[in-house]
């Protein structure tokens, strides 16, 4: 709920994966042991007044279409978070020194060979072991099957938690990263074993795993749920340039996308906008006189200077429930507008935030980096839409013998429409056929496909060398966000 933390989770979903270039520490002393997620929620009576509208908020973007709503689902997944957690443990105690951390990195299935040395250098064969370890353990621990039971789940509240909501702890988003890994491993695998099927029921459960969590109420959940609904996405399309598919592998991963969306990103926002509520009630007493102490502890989390601007006085309870109100009224309608119109909207908020009173401190110290999230959803809707263009290109190739002429070709037989690119001011993907299937910069294919990416500019399909900047970020000048490109090596 806190800035510091959802601005961590921003730079989660900066290059559309789930930190899967980031290696795991080196050995060191094991961690304590793990508490397990709680499955039940607590007595109400000692929740806050403001986290008793958490499982209420949460539902209400959770209802089926004729207003009802399916069992939460929350026990099946704190299972399978508990039962992971013990698998890591398991793997830790595994090595030859069960008192000393072992590196394991479940990317190592799919990164290249090139990328893995200059990550481990010296110590890659052991931490490749213990990779190969790991996977046999969180198997043997019952993790597949539980990973298996994601896609029917349709509801899923997290339990609220005692105290200040700021404060809560979410360590089941560390390893739904981890188990998005290694379902990310298991989907090439089963790709490369020719096990069409199995490739697409990886791919599910990732994909339900994301949108999940994506229906929490922190920024930071719906963050960490297109950072994994990504990973999914760019796997697939690598695979797909590795080797091609038959009709079957691809109509499965296009009804497994169709099947799990990401769903709203409004839980989140009204979320947040309930975390800050619940620090006014922190911060003011009955009176609505602030407690100085708490301010101080607030600003401790963020990079707010306390002292400088408490000099000035703090708002008024009235005062800072009505901003942070209205606030989230703009952002929540901002969200609701095409990128093109919403970028004015967030430059209003920007300079609203940049005008704030100097005693206007918990707006200062709460409000997150709301620009970058929204950012990062616009990514994720391009990923979706261009995965599936991808696939239904190649699904026409494979039953009509040629790439279709133009993306209009691909409906309605492959797909009802042509979904929109939101990064383009006239909403289309950019697509064209190479001769006679000449071999192209975007991995040998006869065709290149691609989104004008982060500066909304067509440039011919240019990808970056060494993928910096990355073509969806907003500095990208130049480059464009290519879906059909070589993998990195």
């Amino acid at each position: 709920m806190d800035t510091v933390r959802t601005f961590v989770a921003s730079l989660l979903v900066a290059c559309g994966t789930v930190c899967t270039l980031t290696p795991l520490a080196p050995a060191q002393n094991l961690p304590a042991e793990r508490s397990p997620l709680p499955v039940t929620h607590p007595p109400e009576d000692q929740l806050t007044t403001q986290a008793r509208r958490i499982v209420p908020l949460t539902e209400k973007y959770q209802r089926r279409a004729d207003g009802t709503l399916a069992p939460d689902s929350w026990p099946v997944f704190a299972g399978l978070i508990n039962t992971a957690a013990g698998a890591a443990d398991a793997v830790q105690k595994s090595g030859p020194n069960p008192d000393v951390r072992r590196v394991y990195d479940f990317t190592l299935t799919y990164t290249s060979d090139a990328a893995a040395v200059k990550s481990y250098g010296e110590e890659l064969d052991e931490i490749r072991a213990a990779t190969d370890a790991a996977f046999e353990i969180f198997k043997q621990a019952g993790v597949h099957e539980k990973l298996a039971a994601l896609p029917a789940l349709e509801r899923m509240v997290r339990p609220p938690q005692t105290g200040m909501m700021v404060g809560w702890l979410l360590p089941e988003l560390g390893m739904s990263r981890n188990l998005a890994r290694l379902n990310a491993g298991r989907m090439t695998t089963a790709w490369r074993a020719g096990d069409g099927a199995g490739t697409a029921a990886r791919a599910e459960e990732s994909l339900a795993m994301g949108r999940l969590l994506a229906q929490q109420h922190t920024l930071i959940d719906h963050l960490v749920g297109v950072a994994i609904q990504a990973l999914v996405f760019n796997r697939t399309r690598e695979l797909l340039v590795e080797k091609p598919a038959d009709a079957s592998t691809l109509r499965a991963l296009l009804d497994v996308i169709d099947r799990q969306p990401l769903g709203t990103m409004e839980v989140a926002l009204e979320g947040e906008r309930v975390g800050a509520l619940d620090a006014v009630d922190y911060v003011y007493d009955e009176k609505g006189e602030p407690r100085l102490e708490r301010v101080r502890e607030l600003a401790a989390m963020s990079a707010a200077d306390a002292a400088a601007n408490m000099a000035f006085g703090i708002a008024t309870r009235d005062e800072t429930v009505k901003f942070f109100n209205d606030y989230y009224d703009r952002v929540i309608a901002a969200s609701r507008l095409p990128r093109a119109e919403r970028r004015g909207a967030l430059a209003e908020l920007e300079g609203t935030l940049e005008r704030l009173p100097r005693n206007q401190l918990l707006g200062k110290i709460m409000l997150p980096a709301l620009g970058r999230a929204m950012h990062s959803r616009d990514q994720i809707e391009s990923d979706r839409a261009g995965t599936r263009l991808l696939l239904a290109i190649e699904l026409h190739k494979v039953e009509k013998g040629a790439y279709p002429a133009t993306l209009d070709a691909l409906v309605p037989a492959y797909l009802p429409s042509i979904p929109r690119d939101p990064f383009a001011a006239d909403g289309a993907f950019r697509y064209r056929r190479l001769d006679d299937g000449a071999a192209n910069s975007a991995g040998g294919r006869g065709y290149v496909l691609y989104s004008v990416g982060g500066d909304g500019e067509d440039n011919n399909g240019t990808w970056p060398e060494n993928s910096s900047p990355f073509p969806y970020s907003t500095d990208a000048k130049g480059f464009d966000y290519v879906f059909n490109r070589a993998p990195a090596q």
